[in-house]
């Protein structure tokens, strides 16, 4: 499997030993430190009204024999190093030592009187994370200098359909609406994570409902493979949402006349809404408004297969419930009666259960306990876990999807490639989530190795190889 690194092994011996002269160092390790978080001396140089930072703790990457491996593979072309330096770098005899992480990217001057970075609430929240790789963007702090010295750049060619005022109310537009944000990638032993937070106010006050009540939790059978669950306040974040949806009809509106500048205005919110409600009441009769409040706003969804003994061997039997808390048992009632009429519960496969509250469609296999009460055998650990510590999450167990594919003789992965399969065979779970915090939404996405003790990074890198090799084959 061959691959191109020439460009980076050229940055790895001419570029990376300036780097520490000519961009601002960090001080701190890339683990999570228990003591309480301090700005070191380096830090203190960022300032808070800087618009973009990007960080990178590159000893992480140097200390991977998997990676110095991918890079000098094919070390035989004209840019190659040494074959004695090769063979030092891929046997880990020796590495690049850059102790100290680096942080660089754009703002005004940390020595000016309250421009600090302790100043700004959301720079000191991305440094705390100290990310391996991470970026943060706050293009609320950008000024409106950098647009037009482009844009008159960009006017001198003679190509630009806005004036300089249109540009300026485009990018305003753009700062209002996009808020400021910070994501970073995490390899560990045994686990990688990528992890961000959405710096959003009205989000984090709106959005949020009061957590999945056990009731739904307990709906959910212990042998699904996937779970999804989330709690909303529904009617307030569609509020929220309608208000932002109008900033980005205004963008893509002026984008519109960039493209075709003798063109009306093609998005409009009224008659957007008015569309879908058309659409809904010639489906079930009711306006989206009214099929928002029938629901309280937690839901859950859990999928997974049972197998059923026979005499010609076991059978798979799908597993499968989604759930929801109700609020207007009579609008519900007319939305089911409006489903069933249009076809929707025709498959005798599911079944519709109502307890007071409470909506569940499942198989038939689940239908029974979910009239009575609880399940039997609900969800546990983990999975039922990043269900109650969240406010949206998703959980994959991949050991048991990658059991129940072989026991059923299907393919899940839609591969039928034994070196992905056994990639995936290496995953424990994965997790999708997305929790409500003052003034903020942290979202994370986390893969958990089977093996502790195995290179996050390397697994990362067997992939993208696969991917590549894949990707190729197409071409």
């Amino acid at each position: 499997m061959k691959t191109n690194f020439s460009s980076l092994r050229i940055m790895l011996f001419a570029v990376l030993p300036l780097v520490g002269g000519s961009l601002v160092a960090q001080e701190f390790s890339s683990k999570p430190d228990a003591k309480p978080f301090q700005l070191t001396r380096y830090d203190k140089r960022i300032p808070a009204d800087s618009w973009m930072l990007a960080s990178m703790d590159l000893d992480v990457f140097f200390s991977s024999k998997a990676l110095m491996k991918a890079v000098f593979e094919n070390s035989d072309g004209p840019d190659a190093p040494p074959k004695v330096l090769v063979d030092l770098f891929t046997s880990g005899k020796m590495k690049m030592v850059m102790p100290y992480p680096i942080i660089f990217g754009l703002g005004g001057d940390a020595d000016k009187p309250g421009n600090s970075p302790e100043n700004n609430p959301i720079v000191m929240d991305f440094l705390k994370q100290r990310h391996q790789m991470g970026l943060y963007f706050n293009l609320s702090q950008m000024p409106d200098a950098v647009v037009s010295a482009l844009y008159q750049q960009e006017a001198s060619k003679g190509n630009l359909p806005l004036t300089e005022a249109e540009a300026l109310e485009l990018f305003r537009f753009v700062k209002q609406t996009l808020p400021p944000s910070h994501f970073g990638m995490n390899f560990k032993k045994g686990e990688f994570n990528l992890a961000g937070a959405v710096h959003d106010k009205g989000m984090a006050e709106k959005w949020p409902g009061k957590g999945l009540p056990k009731s739904l939790l307990n709906a959910i059978p212990a042998s699904s493979m996937v779970v999804l669950g989330g709690s909303l306040n529904v009617e307030e974040a569609n509020e929220d949402i309608q208000a932002r949806l109008g900033q980005f009809l205004k963008i893509a509106n002026l984008m519109q006349k960039i493209e075709s500048p003798n063109e009306q205005p093609s998005l409009d919110l009224e008659a957007m809404s008015a569309q879908i409600n058309a659409m809904t009441r010639e489906m079930v009769g009711m306006d989206a408004k009214d099929l928002l409040q029938i629901f309280h706003g937690d839901f859950v969804m859990g999928v997974g297969i049972g197998f059923v003994k026979t005499a010609g061997g076991d059978i798979p039997e799908p597993q499968v419930v989604v759930g929801a808390t109700v609020k207007e048992e009579g609008k519900l009632t007319l939305l089911l009666d409006a489903l069933e009429a249009n076809g929707a519960f025709a498959d005798p496969m599911f079944n519709v259960v109502r307890r007071p509250g409470h909506l569940f469609i499942c198989t038939t296999n689940l239908a029974r306990q979910l009239k009575r009460g609880d399940l039997a055998k609900p969800i546990r650990g983990d999975a039922r876990k990043a269900l109650q510590d969240n406010h949206l999450a998703m959980f994959a167990d991949m050991q048991k999807i990658m059991k129940a594919q072989a026991r059923a003789g299907l393919d899940f992965l839609d591969r039928d490639d034994p070196e992905y399969t056994a990639m995936f065979e290496k995953l424990d779970s994965m997790i999708l989530a997305a929790r409500f915090e003052e003034g903020k939404m942290n979202s994370k996405l986390a893969l958990q190795l089977r093996d502790p003790s195995f290179d996050a990074l390397e697994f990362i890198l067997q992939l993208g190889a696969l991917d590549q090799l894949d990707h190729d084959s197409l071409d």
